[in-house]
């Protein structure tokens, strides 16, 4: 009669607690870079073939700007001003548009205060090479929409802030021959008529998308 050998009560072995993995949020602005494939753009970039925009593309150029902020202390006796340490970093995440020898200027789309090691930094910061101008090819319609503040990315003018006449003005032509040239001419015409406001600094950007009143 064959006997049935067991194993010895042995305790559980104690378990590790895992650690919590973050996924990155991707708002509408990661996602749009995260397709857009931006690289730094070479010196020979404008002489491939490939890069020439066709019809209904535009040049968009994307520069990450890195700035330091110092603490200064002032002393009277001598009136000198003297940097005692780095209070922390800016990364300023900004895009200028070109088509057929116009420009949108340059545009703010994001901005974080933070190392971009941090675990709250945001993805375009981790992933863009800082202080490398990098050029892709975007649709005419979606950028001239992204320069009038009609999509989700939330986009200003770097020295005057909130959408200014000029980028309203640059998005109305670029969007000539386009499906939004009509969606984009009467926003331009209702902004210039006071039915609307574009948006400004400090204000709700979700608020202003609405398109504009026939």
């Amino acid at each position: 009669m064959a006997v049935t050998r067991t194993r010895p009560f042995s305790r559980p072995t104690k378990l590790r607690p895992m650690r919590a993995v973050r996924l990155p949020h991707l708002d509408p602005l990661n996602k749009w870079l995260g397709a857009a494939d931006i690289k730094p753009t070479p010196v020979c970039w404008d002489y491939f073939p490939d890069n020439i925009p066709d019809n209904d593309e535009v040049i968009c150029e994307v520069f990450v700007g890195v700035y330091k902020v110092y603490f200064l202390s002032v002393h009277w006796s001598v009136r000198l001003i003297k940097a005692q340490g780095i209070l922390g970093t800016v990364h300023t995440l900004t895009l200028e548009a070109y088509d057929h020898g116009t420009f949108t200027g340059l545009i703010r789309l994001a901005r974080y205060a933070g190392s971009a090691g941090d675990a709250d930094a945001p993805l375009w910061a981790r992933r863009l090479p800082p202080l490398k101008f990098m050029r892709i090819l975007q649709p005419r319609a979606f950028v001239a929409k992204v320069v009038a503040g009609m999509t989700d990315i939330p986009v200003e003018h770097l020295v005057s802030g909130g959408i200014t006449p000029e980028m309203l003005s640059w998005a109305r032509q670029c969007a000539i021959g386009t499906p939004a040239q009509r969606l984009l001419a009467r926003r331009y015409k209702n902004v210039a008529l006071g039915k609307i406001k574009t948006w400004k600094r400090g204000e709700n950007l979700r608020g202003l998308q609405n398109h504009a009143p026939v």
